[in-house]
């Protein structure tokens, strides 16, 4: 590996202080977070209050902000490697922050047609494949290569605190006093974000995430092609690692929308718990959630890429085992927690690894490929469990996703051991930031 990497699993870069800039940009995703908690958890439940309770115009409501992902991810990942990444994220924060605030208004003065619902959903998941896409590939510049797993890690832990326990707390609540509060906080918080992002600077680091990429011969307009969108899957399925990774994040994440769509089911039926227990067994979730976004830089300080992605992926296939082989309350609570750690750390690893290896000029865009991908794959363990856990039942279900995850782990264990490539720098980068095959593999360890 690169000479950056090395230091970084040794743990003494680690030990260095992140910047500054650094504060504002985690002060920016917790605030965001937050709003997005709030957001997230009062539009189905004024979907549900609008409807009179129909089920129908809270799925609507809820594929409406998943739906751009699959619609507009990979475009997304090209728009930001041709742009300033943090004006971006300025100019979408401070877009989204006009569009929440006047919602807002409008639920106030009673105006709330689940059509306008789906229209706030969808407009706000859109700024989300920008604004999302752009922090991944802007942060190797705040940050550096070195201090990635624990920004990732302060991240990630931030977001599900904020996004998973304390917005949709607060959510409920506010709520309750009035049904236009939630989103009037939300628009505030977006304002705030875009503040914050503003307030950072720019990048003094060599990637500033302003590539335009390739433009046509002097008319000073860049030429867009199918290749270019395209390119960040062929980062994301090109080189035999980074493969096996996004292989098992897509696995994983399948199987996790199936369980995770009939967990309810099965917490209130044969565990006969009632909607606080369930409650609880999500806090669990998110509390492992955070546990492994902190744990993950210690762990990949001392322990080898391989090995730490073997370890969280093999977790997940065994607690998934758990869950279906022992019905238990102390079964679940052990499931949920384990999980929520093994699959954050997981996630903390790869995302550090693809912003290490994939050429600044293209990350937007190979990171916006495996957001697209996770968001089309939770949806389809979804339908997989309604079609399945009938003629199947909840518990085997359980036991045989555990078994797939465990069985493409093994398969993939080989690969996931590949070196992974030097990321180019200056011309080099340039030249062959589309194409994995051109890059050197380092020799190191993996």
């Amino acid at each position: 590996m690169s000479r950056s990497v090395r230091m970084s699993k040794s743990g003494k870069a680690d030990r260095a202080p992140l910047p500054r800039r650094f504060t504002r940009f985690w002060l920016a995703t917790a605030v965001s977070g937050f709003g997005d908690g709030l957001r997230l958890t009062a539009l189905p439940l004024l979907a549900a209050y609008s409807s009179g309770g129909d089920p129908a115009a809270v799925a609507y409501v809820t594929a409406a902000g998943s739906l751009p992902w699959l619609l507009f991810g990979l475009g997304a990942g090209l728009v930001v490697d041709r742009t300033d990444r943090r004006r971006l994220m300025w100019a979408v924060d401070s877009v989204r922050a006009l569009f929440t605030a006047g919602f807002a208004a409008m639920v106030f003065l009673g105006a709330q047609h689940v059509a306008l619902l789906c229209a706030l959903a969808f407009a706000v998941g859109t700024g989300h494949t920008l604004f999302s896409s752009a922090s991944a590939a802007y942060l190797p510049s705040v940050v550096g290569p070195d201090g990635l797993d624990r920004a990732n890690g302060r991240l990630m832990s931030v977001q599900v605190l904020t996004m998973q326990l304390v917005g949709p707390a607060a959510a409920g609540f506010l709520f309750a006093v009035a049904h236009g509060l939630p989103f009037a906080l939300d628009g505030v918080s977006f304002a705030a974000s875009a503040v914050l992002i503003l307030a950072m600077g720019a990048a003094t680091g060599s990637a500033t995430g302003s590539a335009a990429g390739p433009a046509s011969q002097g008319t000073g307009r860049p030429r867009v092609s199918g290749g270019e969108v395209l390119a960040g899957l062929r980062w994301t399925f090109g080189h035999p690692a980074i493969r096996a990774q996004s292989t098992i994040l897509l696995i994983i994440n399948v199987l996790s929308g199936m369980v995770l769509a009939v967990f309810v089911v099965y917490a209130t039926g044969p565990l006969g718990l009632g909607s606080r227990g369930y409650g609880m067994l999500m806090a669990l979730l998110a509390v492992g959630a955070m546990v492994g976004a902190l744990a993950a830089p210690m762990l990949r300080a001392r322990l080898s890429d391989r090995a730490t992605l073997m370890m969280s992926a093999l977790l997940v296939g065994g607690v998934l085992i758990l869950l279906g082989a022992v019905a238990a309350v102390w079964a679940a609570a052990v499931s949920v927690l384990l999980f929520g750690l093994a699959s954050m750390l997981w996630n903390v690893v790869t995302v550090s690894i693809r912003q290490r290896v994939v050429p600044d000029a293209v990350l937007g865009r190979a990171s916006a490929a495996v957001r697209m991908l996770s968001a089309g794959a939770v949806p389809l363990g979804a339908l997989i469990a309604a079609v399945a856990v009938g003629p199947v039942g909840l518990r085997p279900l359980f036991v045989i996703a555990g078994c797939v995850v465990l069985a493409a782990t093994v398969l993939l264990a080989r690969d996931l051991g590949r070196p992974l490539p030097q990321r180019p720098t200056g011309d080099a980068e340039a030249a062959g930031a589309a194409s994995p095959d051109r890059l050197e593999e380092s020799s190191g360890r993996p």
